[in-house]
């Protein structure tokens, strides 16, 4: 299963407010419409310039807002720095190593390239608010993301 993008990445591993009624929700207790809605809501984040499409640029600034030295890559250690409170640390790093398709514990630009271009299905070169439901609703109905499976007992 290809990866998604970090912005979701960091949304579905805090707890979610349910729209509406204040109660949060984390996400691996979700059902399929609050889900639903953080994917929308995580989409017009990454839509920086409001022209409800995300190119390419726009998908890859979550990613490297974490690359503290400039190389276009983001390593595991720069990563965990967004959130340094030990209790963060697993989560986070169950969520990079996800994102992180050759496992070498750095998110590379073709990593970031490739993760864009699963989810323009239509390879237009732009993804489209559907297209990025469509591959959220996948990752949550097949619990492809660890963010929406339940921890292990005693957790």
């Amino acid at each position: 299963m290809a990866q998604i993008s970090a912005v979701v990445l960091v949304v579905m591993t805090t707890l979610t407010q349910q729209q509406g009624t204040g109660e949060e929700i984390a996400p691996q207790n979700m059902n399929l419409t609050q889900a639903q809605e953080m994917f929308k809501q995580t989409y017009k984040e990454l839509d920086l310039n409001h022209d409800l499409l995300v190119d390419l640029r726009e998908f890859m600034e979550p990613y490297l807002k974490h690359d503290h030295d400039n190389n276009m890559a983001v390593t595991l250690a720069e990563f965990l720095q967004q959130a340094p409170a030990e209790e963060n640390q697993e989560i986070l790093t169950s969520d990079f190593r996800f994102h992180d398709q050759n496992h070498d514990d750095v998110i590379s630009v073709p990593e970031m390239q490739s993760q864009f271009s699963n989810i323009d299905t239509d390879e237009n070169k732009e993804i489209t608010e559907a297209e990025f439901i469509a591959y959220g609703t996948k990752l949550f109905t097949e619990k492809s993301h660890p963010s929406f499976q339940q921890p292990p007992v005693g957790k």
